[in-house]
């Protein structure tokens, strides 16, 4: 402070009278104008440092959701590989499908087996049961302290082709009646989705001489306690002639793809008479008619 105020241009007289309470004030001035000067510094310093702490907590195993042990999932097979390291107990992928929302189902739909070891690891999940639209595969790590991490999520979408419409019809003179089968139901609803269905007749010839559509505006529903029981019908006006009759589910041009055509049923169609008739893998549903749809 003394060979700061001979600095400042002060004779040894002049600082000989500065009191001890100004030599204070002066010297937490300095204080003051320096802390000021490197505060700056020091602060930038600190958030990188917790910036670059940050980043390395999120880059981790636990709590992450990069792709730091390489998730490779094949959406079309099921088959999965990823690098397992020594700070995990085991792993595990679980596979959900994303309603609406995006958001993903309470449970998931597959699963594989707890998988354990370093290094690169492979296995494959049963993706049979996973229905039409938006899917996550996610990798999980759990260690033995209990802890599991954020997954490492790869989304993918399950599409194809919509099983052929199993059906019977009831003919009443010009009237024929067209009854969806409930295990069709199902399918649609379970796996795949309902789509518009196309009846088709054709002459004997071969030729489709009408066609008519069966909407989701057809189904039918019936509550049962928790669940709802869904039956599907169209009735349609056809001239007197002998007919063949077939059903072919449309898609919907996106994820699913129209279904083959169905059996080509007889179909005769006469004022006063009756008939009817049912495709091979046409099954009565048990309990009475209607299928299930949630």
């Amino acid at each position: 402070m003394f060979g700061f105020m001979i600095l400042a241009g002060l004779d040894k007289k002049e600082i000989a009278s500065v009191s001890a309470p100004k030599y204070l004030m002066s010297l937490l001035s300095v204080l003051l104008l320096v802390t000021s000067l490197i505060m700056p510094t020091l602060g930038a310093s600190g958030e990188a440092a917790g910036s670059a702490e940050g980043t390395e907590t999120a880059d981790g195993a636990a709590g992450s959701t990069e792709n730091s042990n390489a998730f490779v999932f094949d959406s079309a097979a099921g088959d999965f590989s990823f690098t397992g390291n020594a700070e995990a107990d085991y792993y595990t992928v679980w596979v959900y499908a994303l309603d609406e929302e995006g958001q993903e189902g309470e449970s998931y739909v597959a699963a594989s087996s707890r998988l354990t070891g370093e290094g690169e690891i492979s296995g494959n999940v049963d993706l049979s049961e996973l229905p039409f639209g938006s899917c996550h595969a996610n990798l999980i790590e759990f260690r033995s302290s209990g802890e599991a991490s954020e997954p490492i999520v790869q989304e993918f979408t399950v599409s194809g082709k919509l099983s052929v419409p199993e059906f019977k019809y009831v003919q009443d003179g010009t009237s024929v009646t067209v009854t969806l089968c409930a295990d069709t139901l199902s399918a649609y609803n379970d796996k795949e989705m309902l789509t518009d269905i196309d009846i088709n007749i054709y002459d004997e010839s071969g030729e489709a001489v009408q066609t008519e559509t069966i909407t989701e505006d057809d189904l039918t529903a019936v509550m049962m306690g928790p669940m709802t029981s869904y039956s599907c019908e169209k009735t349609i006006t056809a001239e007197a002639g002998n007919y063949k009759i077939s059903l072919t589910a449309k898609g919907d041009g996106d994820l699913a793809e129209a279904s083959d055509e169905s059996e080509q049923i007889e179909l005769e169609v006469a004022d006063g008479g009756t008939s009817e008739g049912a495709t091979s893998g046409y099954t009565e549903p048990e309990g009475g008619p209607g299928g299930m749809m949630h």
